[in-house]
């Protein structure tokens, strides 16, 4: 049987807000006292319930992580190693979301006010439009930009300089003796979304 917080409350010698405070704020807590809640929850091999956890912070120690191509991309699974360095020893989850089409899209913010399951969403260097940008702030919902078109609306953003590295990769292609450069990007009709680099990252020869 699944060992109750009460039970490694009564093993460590503690409260059980002080367990619970232990597992959710652990830096709020003595590291005495913290070694033996964990200690205790180890033995007796206690789990956190995240689900009760969100019920009473409010947070569901979970991000969302939308990407325009698959993660087994160069990009994007560099984006995603970075992040999950320091958000899971913070102790939240990522789930990705791939934004394939308008339809993807359009179920995601459509749906994530009804769940409200994650504490923040990042968007993985492609835009959204402004309504879906509207809609995360009513909800009071934190949203990072990486590498990303636009920065209005968002509360943090991160880009490197297209226009500086299309120049330092025209400079090192003329360097080996190239003259005739051309920068080749995908073109659509039924494209929905817009790229930092479509913007700007212009070829100079």
């Amino acid at each position: 049987m699944k060992a109750s917080i009460q039970a490694v409350a009564a093993e460590a010698g503690v409260s059980i807000s002080t367990v619970s405070r232990t597992c959710a704020k652990p830096n709020l807590v003595l590291p005495e006292t913290r070694s033996k809640v964990m200690a205790a929850a180890e033995k007796l091999d206690y789990r956190i319930s995240r689900s009760a956890a969100a019920l009473k912070t409010g947070q569901s120690f979970r991000v969302a992580l939308l990407m325009s191509d698959p993660i087994s991309t160069w990009f994007n699974s560099n984006t995603y190693a970075g992040l999950d360095s320091v958000l899971h020893p913070a102790g939240y989850d990522i789930s990705i979301f791939e934004m394939a089409d308008a339809h993807d899209r359009h179920e995601f913010f459509a749906t994530l006010p009804v769940r409200r399951n994650v504490d923040a969403v990042i968007v993985n260097s492609f835009n959204i439009v402004p309504e879906e940008v509207e809609k995360l702030s009513n909800m009071k919902v934190p949203i990072v930009g990486i590498n990303i078109p636009s920065i209005n609306g968002f509360n943090a953003t991160v880009s490197i300089d297209d226009r500086q590295a299309m120049h330092v990769a025209v400079e090192h292609l003329f360097s080996m003796g190239h003259r005739r450069i051309a920068y080749a990007h995908e073109t659509s009709m039924t494209i929905t979304r817009t790229w930092s680099s479509a913007q700007k990252r212009v070829c100079m020869g």
